[in-house]
């Protein structure tokens, strides 16, 4: 069944047979996969997930193209709601809560960084996934960047509520690890007062 949808993928709940689990199985959109610049943007959350293994970030498990020209991504099934659904439903967290989820994403980041200078790109409550265990999950790594280097300014997207307002003024050279701050901060406040700052 369908999972959840974005811009250019659809996330379905999907079994491996030989391994009788149940996965998260990402589609390109039809309209986007004829395009090559559209491809590569969604192998590219598959390529920054399989570069980081943090149990406090999904795991990416395959990625590829079947017969049929049809492009996938499959990953590590998170059972449970993001944050975003838990502050629609509740307000804000539990403060004992919003600090459990706020260290762990923070430990999962300075992971990332320190291990591929990993930049998320997106930070935000609907990209972190709550699993049965109360354990957070980051996911969506389909605007990540690597390596420290300033990104082309046509492969910047962000959610407005979180973008720090560098980017927003067009200084692209300054992203980095401090966007990422500023994201995760905006975030932070969110959790613990159940608004976003701005």
């Amino acid at each position: 069944g369908e999972l959840a949808r974005g811009a250019n993928g659809v996330v379905y709940v999907a079994q491996q047979p030989l391994l009788r689990r149940d996965v998260a199985l990402k589609l390109i959109i039809n309209e986007l996969s004829s395009n090559t610049e559209n491809v590569q943007r969604f192998f590219a959350e598959a390529k920054a997930a399989a570069k980081v293994n943090h149990p406090n970030i999904v795991q990416a498990l395959a990625a590829g193209v079947d017969d049929r020209g049809v492009c996938y991504f499959v990953m590590e099934l998170v059972e449970g709601k993001s944050v975003e659904e838990r502050l629609d439903q509740y307000g804000a967290l539990d403060f004992a809560e919003a600090l459990h989820i706020g260290v762990r994403i923070a430990e999962a980041l300075a992971y990332a960084w320190r291990r591929v200078k990993l930049v998320h790109g997106d930070i935000k409550p609907a990209n972190i996934l709550i699993g049965k265990d109360d354990e957070p999950k980051l996911a969506d790594m389909g605007l990540a960047h690597f390596g420290g280097k300033t990104p082309d300014a046509d492969s910047l997207m962000a959610t407005p509520l979180y973008v720090p307002p560098e980017l927003v003024r067009g200084e692209y050279h300054r992203f980095g690890l401090k966007t990422d701050l500023y994201s995760f901060g905006a975030t932070l406040y969110e959790m613990f007062v159940g608004e976003a700052p701005l």
